[in-house]
């Protein structure tokens, strides 16, 4: 998702300024994507330690989840709504939409 630069340019697109997680955060993220959520492994608030750090020292008002796993993440680990999960945006969009 960061490669792709999808949510940075539409962001950009609004006039925000895109904060992007350092390689070492990148990967403690794809680490607790696949080694822990997909691997059916139990989710601990250390997991997340790091991220959440990097997260709160880069200033960002707020941080995109993108990624489906990381929807689990906000909600086994309670994550602050200072964390937007894409999907939840999505399924609340999508509910509007059909009414």
């Amino acid at each position: 998702t960061i490669k792709t630069k999808v949510y940075q340019a539409e962001l950009e697109k609004l006039g925000l300024k895109v904060v992007t997680p350092s390689a070492a955060v990148q990967k403690k993220v794809m680490h607790v994507i696949y080694d822990i959520v997909k691997a059916g492994k139990e989710l601990k608030d250390s997991d997340w330690k790091l991220i959440d750090d990097a997260f709160k020292k880069s200033g960002a008002a707020c941080g995109v989840l993108g990624c489906t796993e990381l929807s689990i993440v906000k909600e086994k680990l309670g994550l602050s709504d200072k964390y937007i999960d894409a999907m939840d945006v999505l399924a609340k969009y999508c509910i509007e939409k059909l009414k």
